[in-house]
């Protein structure tokens, strides 16, 4: 069987609350990948790998590109 595969973006920054939802989810979900750009220079790539995004300034940083 194959594990189906999934890349979600989390831009940041992100809310204390979810900082440790990367890691956390990598461990969880099999098969998913977690991209957190670290500049605005980056979201624009990570976004076209993505199935999802999640980013309190998502908007913003894709309105920068």
């Amino acid at each position: 069987m194959t594990t189906a595969t999934f890349t979600l973006v989390m831009v940041l920054p992100l809310p204390d609350e979810t900082q440790s939802w990367p890691g956390k989810l990598m461990e969880a979900v099999p098969g998913i990948e977690v991209l957190c750009p670290e500049g605005p220079e980056d979201v624009g790539a990570a976004l076209g790998r993505a199935d999802a995004a999640y980013g309190t300034r998502l908007f913003a940083a894709v309105r920068r590109r």
